[in-house]
């Protein structure tokens, strides 16, 4: 079995050979005492194999950053591949992405949320423009291979809680009322976010649109 990283396993012979010392008095307690000594050794091993599992498996664990300008096709394709948003929805995706990028609208964040190496969602937030404390989330979206497994929680909790941290106080949020937006409004009742009203034919007719929001605490600790 090939030893884990930082860590150099001891051939048996070895570890036999630094318990028998030819040069040390043969008596049974010496070589008990060796032993006990040994196996402490070996404690100390599996410990270390331990903590690199551990420290392996937090590596691999969800990470949310800000997103660049390598993010951008990557992003684009998987908002496309939710099968929700409409070609002009997408087109527009791709400018607020490129717009952002380009070093406009510095008070918005971009967030990528990456698994093992992979792309699995993203979100865009910021504030609304003459309020006090009060935010949009403008788009939040996981891979449609992805969901179902807590990402789209994550990436809502994070932008929750740095909206807080800029001493946001509500966030709202806007979407369809079509039928194939259905679980993304179940996704917003889920998670605390009240429906303030319904504009008919906003986005066009018989495309109604729906506004969230929800109060948020106090600045996190």
């Amino acid at each position: 079995m090939e030893a884990g990283p930082a860590v150099r396993s001891i051939p048996a012979c070895r570890a036999f050979q630094r318990v028998v010392d030819p040069a040390a008095p043969w008596t049974v307690r010496a070589v008990a005492g060796r032993i006990r000594r040994s196996l402490r050794a070996g404690g100390v091993v599996r410990a270390v194999k331990q903590q690199v599992r551990s420290d392996t498996a937090e590596s691999s664990a969800p990470q949310i950053r800000a997103t660049d300008a390598d993010d951008v096709p990557i992003v684009v394709s998987l908002a496309e591949g939710t099968r929700v948003f409409t070609p002009n929805e997408i087109i527009g995706l791709q400018e607020d992405l490129e717009h952002h990028l380009a070093g406009n609208d510095p008070a918005d964040r971009m967030l990528t949320l990456e698994h093992a190496g992979r792309i699995v969602g993203f979100a865009h937030y910021g504030p609304a423009e003459i309020t006090e404390g009060t935010w949009y989330l403008y788009w939040i979206a996981v891979d449609r291979r992805s969901q179902g497994h807590g990402y789209g929680a994550l990436l809502l909790g994070r932008v929750e809680t740095e909206i807080q941290e800029r001493s946001g106080r509500l966030a709202l949020i806007e979407t369809s009322m079509l039928p194939r937006y259905e679980p993304t409004r179940r996704f917003y009742d889920r998670y605390g976010y009240e429906r303030e009203c319904v504009i008919r034919d906003y986005y066009s007719v018989g495309d109604d649109k729906v506004i969230f929001s929800k109060r948020l605490a106090g600045r996190p600790d």
